[in-house]
């Protein structure tokens, strides 16, 4: 889905970054800003970071957890 509305909006002229900086940390979410401030003013920034650790609640520990969740959260208050 994702590289299909990538597409869709380069075919319709937008100018679309997609960054693999690391936005759970202040350097990668600087390094994401620094990048896209060189194409122009910001029109949105859609945060797909994911890490990809299935397992039941009840079998997570909170490091585990935390590992997860760390790009989302962290992601998005660096970026808020």
């Amino acid at each position: 889905y994702q590289a299909r509305q990538v597409h869709e909006w380069r075919r319709q002229g937008v100018q679309v970054l997609v960054s693999t900086s690391d936005v759970s940390t202040l350097d990668g979410t600087w390094s994401l800003i620094t990048e896209a401030a060189q194409l122009g003013p910001v029109g949105g920034i859609f945060n797909l970071a994911v890490v990809l650790r299935d397992a039941m609640l009840d079998n997570q520990t909170p490091e585990f957890f935390q590992d997860v969740n760390k790009p989302k959260y962290n992601g998005t208050l660096n970026l808020d």
